[in-house]
């Protein structure tokens, strides 16, 4: 009878040295759906704010944002937020310039409902929330891969179809 385990170990070689060839990835991308956000915000306030606190979350603004304060900063679209643990919100959606300061927290909106708010700087003080209904919220990655807190802004055009995926290919991420 022949062995095929002299195969086998040159098989299970050849992967190792694949895998360990090829560059890691630091940024892990999830996506964010609202069984995530379910499910995050069910945990309780202190989960919640460990599970927003220091990461980069991508949101599409929908079309129910059209209320004064939140339209005069954006009617649609996307922003890419950089969440610091403490509450300070940097973001940025491509038509300024530099990330722009806010603040985010976790709400009680009646008792037991819990609702991420992320509010935005505007001139004239922080913008209403931009939360359930108003935003989806849709990836989310650690940390601030994108320098947001640097006042930097990725140089590229935000939209509904960038991904942080891209966003971060383009970067060289």
């Amino acid at each position: 009878m022949i062995s095929n385990r002299p195969i086998f170990q040159i098989l299970l070689a050849a992967l190792v040295a694949i895998a360990t060839a090829m560059p890691a990835s630091a940024l892990e991308i999830r996506p964010l759906h609202w069984s995530d956000l379910d499910r995050m915000l069910g945990q309780g306030m202190s989960y919640a704010k460990r599970e927003f606190g220091n990461k980069t979350i991508r949101v599409e603004v929908t079309s129910r944002a059209r209320g004064d304060s939140l339209k005069r900063i954006l009617n649609t679209g996307s922003f890419i937020a950089y969440a610091k643990s403490n509450g300070d919100l940097v973001w940025w959606n491509g038509k300024y310039k530099v990330a722009l300061p806010g603040r985010w927290k976790v709400r009680e909106i009646i008792p037991g409902v819990l609702d991420p708010c992320f509010q935005l700087a505007t001139q004239s003080g922080l913008s209403d929330c931009f939360r359930g209904g108003t935003a989806n919220f849709r990836e989310i990655t650690d940390g601030n891969p994108f320098g947001l807190t640097a006042g930097e802004a990725p140089q590229f055009r935000m939209s509904r179809k960038i991904t942080l995926a891209k966003m971060a290919k383009q970067k060289g991420l």
